[in-house]
């Protein structure tokens, strides 16, 4: 004969505890969920806030002139659901003169709009590897603003009347594996500051007031350097 507890007897009480537990258990995880969640919506969010500033940046710098390169940020199944030019990292980006041909049948040359307006769109490329600039005016503080890019691998400018002051800014890019600043006022002051680049393997310094005395000294600085 099987006996039954009353239902306020201490063995229902008991029973019904793990009830409980479990429900409370169910609660904690999905509010544990729910935060997860919220914080990976956050994540999403900055992030595609960080790819449409870029895209404004690439319609910028192509106004000025410029081109752009990019890469996919995201394997192309998941960019493709929202359109994969709103989810690239722009790599490269090139203000340089672009040839033409006239009508007489010379060739012209077209050069890019860069001013601090066009570099300032820059600081949304984060992932920033490549910059060539040629044949501009750049004021300190696009130097600066250039300075401000820690991502970059390659940099050339060439004709953009960097300073010594321009190139202490530079040398703020320890990242820098290859740096041409030819047909710039640079001198040998210049060349004590770009000695911290440690990770340089290339230099071009052509058209500038170096010396061979700041050279040799340089390339004592850098040994990984080539001439």
């Amino acid at each position: 004969m099987v006996s039954e507890s009353p239902p306020g007897s201490p063995t229902a009480a008991h029973r019904a505890k793990p009830r409980r537990r479990f429900l409370q258990f169910g609660l904690r995880s999905l509010l544990v969920c729910c935060a997860a969640f919220a914080v990976i919506l956050s994540w999403i969010g900055n992030r595609a806030a960080d790819y449409r500033r870029q895209s404004q940046a690439k319609v910028r710098i192509v106004e000025a002139g410029g081109a752009v390169e990019a890469k996919l940020a995201w394997p192309r199944c998941v960019a493709s659901v929202v359109g994969a030019d709103a989810w690239q990292e722009v790599t490269t980006v090139t203000l340089e003169p672009a040839s033409f041909a006239t009508v007489d049948g010379m060739h012209g040359y077209q050069l890019p709009l860069v001013n601090d307006q066009t570099l300032r769109a820059l600081s949304a490329c984060r992932k920033l590897e490549r910059l060539r600039i040629d044949s501009a005016a750049l004021s300190g503080e696009s130097i600066s603003r250039i300075a401000d890019l820690s991502s970059l691998k390659s940099l050339l400018l060439q004709r953009v009347n960097v300073t010594d002051a321009g190139a202490k800014q530079i040398s703020k890019l320890q990242r820098l594996k290859s740096l041409d600043l030819s047909g710039n006022p640079i001198g040998d002051a210049a060349l004590k500051h770009l000695a911290a680049l440690k990770s340089l393997d290339s230099l071009e310094l052509r058209g500038t007031n170096v010396t061979a005395a700041g050279v040799e000294r340089l390339q004592r600085a850098l040994p990984e350097c080539p001439d």
